[in-house]
């Protein structure tokens, strides 16, 4: 069984209760965005629309497995103005960052509230 086989399908903000997309995976890199989009949101998994496509191919060029990464977001469903929401995600992030030695942020929020 991998880690991946564990994802759970119906995750619910703990704020709001909006379906929601946690961080996923193991390994000693990060992969973050700024929020899922509707396929992830479906699927339970960051990463799984267009952008996830894209990114899967680059880091293949770079002899990266995609799933070899922990796959998350700055916001773990539809930003929806809400502060508590944003900060139980951000919690949800540093909860997760053990063992991580890099963190790719992908998209202009994560860049730049984590920065």
């Amino acid at each position: 069984m991998s880690d991946w086989d564990d994802i759970v399908s119906d995750y619910d903000c703990p704020v709001c209760g909006l379906s929601s997309v946690p961080i996923s995976g193991t390994g000693n890199w990060m992969i973050l965005g700024d929020a899922p989009d509707q396929t992830d949101i479906t699927r339970g998994l960051a990463w799984q629309g267009r952008d996830g496509g894209v990114l899967r191919t680059e880091l293949q060029r770079l002899d990266v497995d995609m799933y070899s990464c922990k796959l998350g977001n700055l916001w773990k469903h539809t930003p929806n103005g809400n502060e508590e929401c944003l900060q139980a995600s951000v919690q949800h992030i540093l909860e997760n960052l053990k063992g991580v030695d890099a963190v790719l942020l992908c998209g202009k929020d994560v860049v730049e509230y984590i920065t």
